[in-house]
C-alpha cells in the first residue's frame, strides 16, 4: 500500500493464556516478579538455565534463558519492566526476535483468587511458535497446576 513501511507490513503473532488460580493476586505477581527464587520454579518445561544478570525482582531486571522450540534450543535475553507495578510485567526480549511477553494479574471472581492471562507478541516471521512456547507454555506454568507433572509447582500459590 502506498506510504506503508517495510517495518509496518511486518506481521506478528500473538498467543495468550488465561486461567484463574487459587491465590491472592499479590501472591501470584509476588511469585512472576522474583526472577531468583520464584520465577524460575513456575516456567515451562521448554525454558531452562534462567539466570539473572541484573536484578532481581521486577522492573529494570535482566535475565537470560534458553528455550527449546520444535526441538531447537537457543538463548533468549529479555528486559523486564512493570508498567502497573503489582498488575502488568513485561518481558521485552533484546537480542533475538523482539518478542514482548506481558503477565497480567487482576483480582479473581471470588476474594483471594487471581485471573492470570500471559500474553506474547513476536516479529519473528521465522519463528512464531516462540509465542506458543511462552504464552501457550505458560498455562502448563501457571494453569495446569492440579496435573502430577506439576504439583509440586503448587505449593508456590
Amino acid at each position: 500500500m502506498p506510504g506503508d513501511t517495510q517495518e509496518s507490513q511486518k506481521r506478528r503473532h500473538l498467543v495468550t493464556a488465561s486461567e484463574s488460580i487459587g491465590a491472592a493476586p499479590e501472591r501470584v505477581y509476588g511469585i512472576i516478579a522474583d526472577y531468583r527464587n520464584g520465577h524460575p520454579r513456575i516456567v515451562p518445561d521448554a525454558f531452562s538455565d534462567l539466570t539473572v544478570e541484573r536484578g532481581w525482582v521486577g522492573d529494570g531486571t535482566i535475565i537470560r534463558f534458553r528455550m527449546r522450540v520444535f526441538g531447537r534450543t537457543q538463548w533468549y535475553r529479555a528486559a523486564v519492566t512493570e508498567p502497573e507495578p503489582g498488575r502488568i510485567m513485561v518481558e521485552t526480549d533484546l537480542d533475538s526476535n523482539g518478542a514482548i511477553t506481558t503477565f497480567t494479574v487482576n483480582p479473581g471472581a471470588v476474594p483471594g483468587t487471581s485471573e492470570v492471562t500471559i500474553a506474547t507478541e513476536t516479529g519473528d516471521e521465522k519463528r512464531p511458535a516462540t509465542g506458543l512456547v511462552c504464552a501457550g507454555g505458560g498455562r502448563n506454568a501457571f494453569l495446569n497446576w492440579g496435573d502430577e507433572k506439576h504439583r509440586s509447582r503448587n505449593r508456590f500459590f
